[in-house]
């Protein structure tokens, strides 16, 4: 019989010129899998933010910490956004960077994904710190007078404009150094897996409450990338199992 040559190989599957399907014996590669980032001891997270503290940028990382929330997500965050008698504050919009006319700038956009926009409860910390906050943006406003920019965000310049994120970030990478903390943490994501990894092990919130709390499409990332494994829980469990079948 001669090979069709010139026939997709649909047809000639059809057309019974091979007796199995050659797409049978092909292997689909594994993606590799993606290594889980590390995270602070809860020690650690507590002395950077006590370091923190001492400096103008404390109340971001406070915050981050207490929440969970983005960079980008603090760094978009306005005041009509943020439920004092509720306890609440809302994700409407982001800060990212992008490139313009060759020019580097900070822009305002929609949050990551519809998931990402989403209410987070505050905690009693929370709230006293965003009063705090709003007393130093009046401050800041009136200081500024006409040159103060009306972005309404919590977090701005002594002028009103939005932050650079990353320098920002850069501060926090050269406290994480100078204290001597655990390389390789994300300076400023870190503590966003770090709530992951306590709500989850210390609080004991369910990874689908989490999800939602955090803004993840899916549980599956919550749970494989931002809560990390507990050994001392895994201990637990294992002396359980030996209670129930040993």
């Amino acid at each position: 019989m001669d090979w069709p040559s010139s026939k997709p190989i649909s047809k000639v599957r059809r057309a019974r010129y091979l007796p199995f399907n050659v797409v049978d014996a092909v292997e689909t590669p594994k993606a590799p899998a993606r290594p889980r980032p590390k995270v602070d001891s809860v020690e650690d997270a507590k002395l950077f933010l006590k370091a923190m503290d001492a400096t103008e940028d404390g109340p971001i990382f406070r915050l981050m910490a207490q929440t969970g929330m983005r960079r980008s997500e603090v760094g978009g965050l306005t005041w009509n956004a943020i439920d004092f008698e509720n306890a609440r504050l809302s994700v409407q919009r982001t800060l990212i960077r992008q490139s313009l006319g060759g020019k580097s700038i900070w822009v305002f956009c929609e949050p990551k994904s519809r998931s990402s926009r989403r209410t987070i409860p505050l905690p009693p910390q929370a709230i006293e710190l965003l009063k705090s906050r709003l007393v130093v943006t009046n401050e800041s406003r009136l200081a500024a007078g006409t040159a103060w920019a009306d972005n309404n965000l919590v977090f701005c310049t002594p002028y009103g404009e939005p932050l650079n994120l990353d320098a920002l970030s850069a501060r926090a990478r050269r406290l994480r150094k100078r204290l001597g903390l655990q390389a390789g943490v994300q300076s400023v994501h870190g503590l966003r897996h770090l709530f992951g990894t306590t709500q989850h092990h210390l609080a004991g919130t369910d990874v689908k409450t989490l999800q939602v709390l955090m803004g993840h499409s899916r549980a599956t990332t919550t749970l494989d990338l931002y809560i990390s494994e507990d050994e001392s829980a895994a201990a637990a469990a294992a002396l359980k199992a030996g209670d129930l079948f040993g």
